[in-house]
């Protein structure tokens, strides 16, 4: 295990570069998930997972090295990890400075109300909007649950129980829980009937998807609009799912339920 890591963390360091300028395929990859943050905080990322891995310090150094060029961000999400390197290396390293980052972080983002639909869902951006709201609320829960900072814990908390369906829709945003739930995410199988063709026919159709996919989180509202959502099979802005969505929100949901507030 340690060689595998450690193979790992040379490969990082050797062969740098955008995986987006050199992966060709079919789908364009590239160009749907480009990464327009840059390489540096996946690498960073990276050493900071070796580290608490291996508990070499090498990695731990590289890690702060890298960081410190990073600056800040407003959000945690696949493409940009800057903020979530802070709050592990405050975790892994306990010191003030990325204490402090962690602090400035989540207080910034939770306690912004300009920042929030008028149902206090904080809104990050259009595409996948209640992904970014569960990306912070888990990231902060670690920070606060490894007494790193006190964090807004009622607005984080919040954060979960909007995508549950406490909001003035009553409608949750998870796929098959509760009596008002997406009915056409945009996932192609699910699409599809168990027999039978699977075609634009059924991608354009206006009926509920044949099959429910259980537990999945939709994209959300896409605005600070708390209606600014639709139900639409069309739509990947509002109703994509991802296993990205689901990271974040189903981590911050072990986190509540594990400390019981």
């Amino acid at each position: 295990r340690r060689y595998g890591l450690q193979y790992l963390g040379n490969f990082q360091i050797t062969f740098i570069t955008i995986y987006s300028l050199i992966v060709i395929d079919h789908f364009s990859s590239a160009k749907f998930y480009k990464s327009w943050s840059g390489y540096q905080d996946e690498m960073a990322w990276g050493a900071a997972w070796l580290h608490r891995a291996t508990g070499e310090n090498s990695y731990r150094t590289k890690a702060m090295e890298i960081t410190s060029t990073l600056g800040s961000a407003g959000e945690i999400s696949w493409d940009n990890k800057v903020e979530a390197v802070k709050i592990l290396l405050a975790i892994t390293t306990e010191r003030q400075e990325y204490r402090d980052a962690a602090r400035g972080f989540c207080q910034r983002i939770l306690n912004c109300d300009t920042c929030k639909t008028n149902d206090g869902l904080v809104f990050i951006q259009p595409w996948g909007s209640l992904r970014h709201a569960s990306n912070v609320a888990f990231a902060c829960l670690a920070a606060d649950a490894a007494g790193v900072t006190s964090i807004p814990y009622a607005s984080a908390k919040h954060q979960i129980n909007y995508i549950l369906g406490e909001n003035t829709r009553k409608f949750s945003y998870v796929v098959g829980l509760g009596s008002r739930y997406p009915t056409q995410p945009h996932h192609a199988s699910s699409s599809c009937p168990i027999v039978g063709p699977c075609n634009w026919d059924n991608y354009r159709s206006t009926k509920p998807n044949p099959q429910v996919l259980r537990g999945a989180l939709v994209g959300g509202p896409k605005s600070r609009d708390d209606n600014d959502y639709v139900d639409v099979r069309s739509d990947y802005v509002t109703n994509e799912v991802t296993t990205d969505y689901n990271a974040g929100f189903q981590s911050a949901l072990a986190a509540l339920l594990s400390t019981c507030k």
